[in-house]
């Protein structure tokens, strides 16, 4: 015949439950604090990188457009030699075109081109490197319009990116940057897209310069 003890435990033997939920429940706000910091951090990080980033990139590009334009003047040719990029070596059209892939007319016009038949935008006199555009967003885009649509270059998040706080409030602090008659940008438009102007429109404003 089996015999089952009937001792008990003591009083003062069981498990100490209510430190340990204390603990657990420490931890875990413990936890939730440092998320949000991390959080916090992350969004201050990626808002120095925007403000820091375009802005420098803004000027390098502006800076080669304009040496682009100049360098026709000081060639003598004082028709429109803004950069283009198009098949036919002419025309400029409004269509959007990747700034890294700009070519400056004033290099190929009357058969005149640099070392190399080398045309693009960033070989020219001063030939400089063009930084991949932040991480977050597209590449940096160029729009000739002419004097009377105007001609910019812009950025923006890619897609997903735009409601980034950290994103938003970068392009926010950069835009204070620069005069409204430099920058376009609306902190509430669902593109996040930011644009500097090379030459301010003299007419109604090209689509592509429009956030």
């Amino acid at each position: 015949m089996t015999h089952y003890s009937s001792k008990r435990f003591a009083s003062n033997a069981g498990i100490a439950i209510g430190p340990i939920l204390f603990v657990v429940a420490l931890l875990a706000v413990i936890g939730m604090a440092m998320s949000a910091g991390n959080n916090t951090v992350g969004s201050t990080i990626a808002s120095d990188r925007v403000r820091a980033d375009i802005k420098s990139q803004g000027n390098l590009i502006r800076s080669k457009i304009l040496e682009c334009n100049q360098y026709s003047f000081d060639r003598g040719d004082l028709t429109d030699k803004y950069p283009y990029s198009g098949p036919d070596g002419v025309s400029f059209g409004t269509t959007a075109q990747l700034v890294e892939s700009l070519d400056c007319l004033a290099f190929v016009n009357q058969g005149t081109t640099l070392p190399n038949n080398n045309t693009n935008l960033w070989a020219g006199a001063h030939s400089a490197t063009l930084p991949p555009p932040t991480q977050g967003f597209d590449k940096w885009m160029y729009v000739n319009a002419g004097s009377s649509g105007g001609r910019c270059i812009r950025i923006q998040p890619s897609a997903g990116n735009a409601t980034s706080p950290g994103i938003k409030d970068g392009l926010a602090s950069v835009s204070a940057a620069f005069s409204t008659q430099e920058v376009v940008y609306d902190p509430s438009s669902s593109s996040q897209r930011f644009i500097l102007w090379i030459t301010y429109p003299s007419g109604t404003v090209n689509a592509g310069c429009q956030s």
